[in-house]
């Protein structure tokens, strides 16, 4: 590809638009220094301007376009053919296949007022080709070679027919076998080009015969050109092109409705900045659009970390409102009797040393359910926090404590546990006298 600025006659290459085989289209302005028109132009380089085939397209192409003088088609202004370039009228605007684009993407409403005064904008141009002194066929009629333009304008592109056909449902059997095309061809393409206008999503999932169908059942008189134009045997189709712009006129009167094609052009130019905004705004935030992950990697989990030695709190029952002080111990043994229901065999854990039962143990002494001629076990579990014993065990570097004095203090326990059981015993008792 030719690098920007290269000079061709006094325009001077800008941007490239477009591709095909062998051959690029660039965006030219006047370099010359003189005031004079064209001063934007659009240019199709060969790839090789020694390429005797390509040379030959393009020399067609040019003589296309000058005989179709600006109608329906590009205004040619000139051709270098040692360069390999042709220059011609540049036009902006919206293809038909953006229009269906946007139309199956709900961004606008292709009405039927719009897509008949389409059709009938690519037959005049047909009509004016076939019937020039030496007619033309166009042969390549698809929603990508008709140009609409916000002035309401329907221009046919690419009569050098460069690359692949862009669109085989527009090709009857005989272009398919190969054949060169045909008016009746030609006839036939506008015919699909109407039924894709008409039912855009039915032609692309089932083709053009299913959509002509549809359209026949709700609209008979639609569907008796699209019969006639979409026939097998060209001999059965219309004898000119003109009759098929005169019965598209007449629907276009029957059915009524404005037609919006520069509107629809404008909108579809909005669709396609804004999605390319949207798509550029995409591309360039990258990775932060996705959501952060909740927790930082650097950052280990709680639960992770080296639990301390203290454990948790038990879960240990309230104590009834009305009990009395447990601050005042006394070595009495423990005297054997039954445990009322209800009774809390235990002290707060701030307050007493005893030991708390773990969770999910029977209750000790005075507790309910429990045996009072069966004393709970000596040992302490090691989870009991805030005990006499839990230091001992937990912290090895206290060994003053001997055997001796680890007995008195179990001791000590159970003769405070048999006191708390012994006056609330009492109380209970003398609640019941007094009640």
């Amino acid at each position: 590809m030719s690098p920007t600025g290269t000079r061709v006659g006094p325009y001077a290459l800008e941007t490239p638009i477009g591709r095909a085989e062998g051959c690029a289209v660039w965006h030219a302005v006047r370099a010359d220094g003189k005031a004079r028109e064209p001063t934007r132009v659009a240019i199709r380089l060969l790839d090789d301007p020694g390429d005797p085939a390509a040379q030959a397209r393009l020399e067609a192409e040019y003589q296309r376009l000058k005989a179709m003088g600006g109608t329906g088609a590009p205004q040619a202004w000139a051709h270098y053919a040692g360069l390999g370039a042709l220059v011609f009228e540049p036009r902006r605007g919206a293809t038909v296949r953006a229009l269906i684009d946007a139309a199956q993407a709900a961004t606008l409403d292709l009405d039927e007022a719009t897509a008949l005064e389409i059709a009938l904008g690519v037959a005049r141009i047909l009509r004016h080709a076939h019937e020039l002194p030496e007619p033309l066929v166009y042969g390549r009629v698809s929603p990508a070679e008709v140009l609409l333009g916000q002035d309401s304008s329907v221009l046919l592109t690419g009569w050098g027919g460069w690359g692949q056909h862009p669109w085989p449902e527009g090709l009857d059997l005989g272009q398919r076998g190969g054949n060169p095309p045909t008016p009746a061809s030609d006839q036939y393409a506008l015919g699909a080009l109407l039924v894709t206008l008409l039912e855009p999503r039915l032609v692309q999932g089932q083709g053009i015969q299913a959509g002509a169908e549809r359209i026949a059942r709700r609209w008979p008189a639609c569907g008796r050109l699209l019969e006639t134009s979409l026939a097998t045997d060209p001999a059965d189709r219309y004898p000119q092109v003109r009759q098929v712009e005169h019965d598209l006129l007449s629907l276009t009167r029957q059915r009524g409705g404005v037609a919006r094609i520069g509107d629809l052009v404008e909108r579809c130019s909005t669709f396609r900045r804004g999605g390319a905004a949207a798509r550029a705004m995409l591309s360039s935030l990258g990775a932060p659009i996705a959501p952060p992950a909740p927790i930082a990697v650097s950052s280990p989990p709680p639960v992770a970390a080296t639990p301390p030695k203290t454990v948790p709190p038990p879960a240990v029952a309230p104590p009834p409102a009305a009990l009395p002080p447990t601050d005042a111990p006394a070595p009495l043994p423990v005297a054997p009797a039954a445990a009322s229901p209800g009774a809390t065999p235990h002290a707060p854990a701030s307050v007493t040393p005893a030991p708390a039962p773990a969770p999910g143990e029977p209750p000790t002494a005075a507790g309910p359910g429990a045996d009072p001629a069966q004393p709970p076990e000596p040992q302490i579990p090691p989870a009991t926090p805030v005990s006499a014993e839990a230091p001992a065990e937990e912290a090895p570097a206290e060994e003053d404590g001997s055997e001796a004095a680890m007995q008195l203090a179990e001791r000590v326990a159970l003769a405070v546990l048999g006191l708390l059981g012994m006056v609330l015993l009492a109380w209970l008792g003398r609640s019941c006298v007094g009640g």
